[in-house]
């Protein structure tokens, strides 16, 4: 049951959420998540409405995501959620992923701030907003490190080309986008995505042509970035994997071997 302090949503793993092997992917569990903060924070008088009359728009600075199992199709989650700190006016919120069964599947934290739709800036969180939330800082998940390190050289590329269909109800692409466009370099990367790390560093607009690039820090440690061409960088990420690892002798894809640029959140 949900409350002011905390919420939780369900949603089913529609056929068309799953990806290969017939599992829900990395951008419909950041939908989920997305859209639980949302459900929640309409609960608390801070929804899209709300916000739109205030003349303010929320925005998503950092995720960092652990998954132990992405479910199957025509599973039912479900996604609790909290606000687990109010920190220099931008709030960060918590969240826990469960299967049908109760079994875990992800735990994960955001960062959210507020945006003024004019200036596109941080704007600190207006005391009316900070009064309307009740933090629970039990069961805290902190992030990984105080930020994401920078990627120094990039052994793997993808170009890409955001659409006009990519952007989102504030003008631009999405972070649960974004995340996913971050992982193209990585694609059929030996074992399973344990965890993901994102900061959002600058607005995608549509038009744009974009570079993700990805680099080894270690085995299994990737880091990752998304830039334009002007060089902007625009998220970087930290992902690792585990499990299943390249076999001696196996080569990991050359630069320049991702995805042709797309035809146009």
């Amino acid at each position: 049951m949900s409350s002011p302090a905390r919420h939780r949503s369900l949603f089913p793993v529609r056929v068309y959420e799953a990806g290969p092997g017939g599992r829900a992917t990395l951008p419909t569990l950041a939908n989920w998540l997305q859209q639980a903060a949302a459900e929640h924070a309409t609960v608390l008088g801070l929804g899209m409405a709300r916000m739109v009359e205030a003349g303010l728009f929320w925005v998503m600075a950092r995720q960092y995501v652990e998954i132990a199992e992405l479910p199957p199709a025509e599973e039912r989650v479900t996604v609790e959620t909290w606000p687990q700190q109010l920190q220099r006016g931008a709030f960060r919120r918590r969240y826990r992923v469960t299967g049908a069964d109760g079994r875990p599947l992800a735990e994960a934290v955001a960062l959210w701030m507020v945006f003024d739709p004019v200036t596109r800036a941080a704007v600190p969180a207006p005391d009316w907003m900070a009064a309307r939330v009740t933090v629970d800082g039990g069961e805290a998940l902190a992030f990984p490190s105080r930020t994401v390190p920078a990627l120094k050289q990039a052994t793997r590329e993808t170009e890409l080309l955001s659409r006009h269909s990519d952007l989102d109800a504030n003008g631009h692409v999405n972070n649960a986008l974004i995340a996913a466009w971050l992982l193209e370099p990585l694609a059929g990367e030996p074992g399973r995505l344990a965890s993901l790390d994102v900061i959002f560093r600058s607005e995608v607009a549509a038009g744009r042509h974009l570079t993700v690039g990805a680099g080894e820090a270690a085995p299994g440690r990737w880091r990752l970035a998304l830039t334009e061409g002007d060089g902007r960088e625009h998220a970087r990420a930290e992902a690792v994997f585990v499990g299943q690892t390249r076999s001696p002798g196996q080569m990991a894809r050359p630069q320049g071997s991702g995805s042709a640029p797309a035809s146009q959140p």
